[in-house]
């Protein structure tokens, strides 16, 4: 009775000081968030941090983007490196591909501006989004898009070798109750060799399971932002919650797999880690898991775009607030028929690079959209 007494105070203890803690880490984020709004961000960016995040971009280069030549001669890594007030590593991701894929369609330009006004003058509607891209967290020089991407390469297992393993472990510690003479030490020769084939087998795996540890935590993201009350972003989140559902498999026992969130060095997580270790239960899970995000890519992918989407409107919004000088720019827009002709031209004309008109140096789809505009090669092209 004793002992069962002090294991529920144990665990009283320990779940008020997680309480505690969690309350205190959302206090300390809401001063952080109010510190950086509007400041320029000092992080370092090595060129593998740059590199990971260009991964989205590199898999998803359109017709107009922009160039390394143009993008290293704006020093448009310095520019990036200051807009990126994200708190996601989705958002990092998307930011870039974002600068490096300009857009001249006027809906998608006037939804950004509207999202950009207000993030700027609804601060606690932003406050309460940041905080919950910084649950997901940053991913330093893993490309988190870069491992979904290439989640088909996984060696697709059944999980089968690691069940074995862990019924005979289990067995072999039960046995130990009723003949322990005899199956002491079968079960240590088999914990020996559970442990060894534990750090080979997760080694493969390790990288994933830091991908696992993301997606967890965009999922759980994604269901607490779609419960909140924002007229103004309720299109985004409707579209997260019509795809979050489809995830609860993934997400059932992922603490199996990627532990307990952010808040990591708790003794539950400690005393865990040994029980992985022994029985293999977060590799069954994984295998499981594995399979669940290669049947749903697809819907992981909208969520990721749009979490990623919501985060760079955010850091925009933030560097507009840091600049002392901007401006939207105007252009007039050209008729559609006579802008898809003219389009249709630069892209059958031999100055065209990928996606700029090397006469002219601009991309052909912004000059084309202006009414104004003429081809630099005379105004019998258009």
């Amino acid at each position: 009775m004793k002992i069962v007494l002090c294991v529920v105070v144990i665990m009283l203890l320990v779940g008020v000081k997680l309480y505690v803690d969690r309350k205190n880490y959302k206090k300390r984020m809401r001063k952080r968030l109010l510190r950086e709004w509007g400041s320029p961000i000092e992080d370092e960016y090595s060129t593998e941090k740059l590199q990971a995040v260009a991964e989205y971009y590199r898999d998803h280069e359109p017709f107009i983007f922009v160039d390394d030549i143009t993008w290293n001669d704006l020093d448009m890594n310095r520019v990036y490196q200051q807009m990126n007030h994200t708190k996601s590593a989705m958002g990092q991701e998307y930011l870039y591909y974002l600068l490096r894929c300009p857009v001249t369609d006027p809906k998608e330009l006037e939804e950004r501006e509207r999202l950009i006004s207000f993030f700027r003058t609804e601060e606690e509607a932003r406050y309460m989004l940041q905080g919950e891209f910084a649950t997901i967290g940053k991913s330093g020089n893993f490309s988190v898009y870069g491992y979904l991407d290439k989640i088909n390469l996984l060696k697709r297992e059944t999980g089968i070798f690691s069940i074995i393993q862990f019924v005979a472990f289990i067995g072999g510690v039960i046995s130990c109750f009723f003949v322990p003479d005899m199956m002491i030490m079968p079960t240590a020769v088999i914990a020996a060799v559970n442990m060894v084939t534990y750090y080979k087998r997760k080694a493969q795996m390790e990288q994933f399971y830091r991908l696992f540890a993301f997606v967890v935590r965009m999922i759980r993201f994604s269901e607490t932002v779609s419960a909140m009350k924002i007229k103004e972003l309720q299109t985004y989140f409707d579209r997260m919650k019509e795809k979050q559902g489809k995830f609860r498999k993934f997400c059932r026992g992922s603490w199996l797999v990627v532990g307990g969130g952010r808040m990591e060095g708790n003794i539950t997580d400690i005393l865990m880690d040994y029980v992985r270790l022994l029985t293999h239960i977060d590799i069954i899970k994984f295998q499981s898991m594995a399979r669940e995000v290669l049947r749903l890519q697809k819907d992981l992918m909208d969520i990721y775009e749009t979490v990623g989407f919501l985060d760079s409107m955010i850091a925009t919004a933030s560097y507009r607030d840091m600049m002392q000088e901007w401006c939207v720019p105007k252009m007039e827009q050209a008729d559609p028929s006579q802008y898809e002709t003219r389009l249709a031209v630069c892209k059958a004309c031999k100055w065209l690079n990928k996606g700029t008109c090397r006469k002219c140096g601009t991309y052909v789809e912004a000059r084309a959209f202006r009414s104004d505009a003429h081809c630099p090669l005379g105004t019998n092209m258009w």
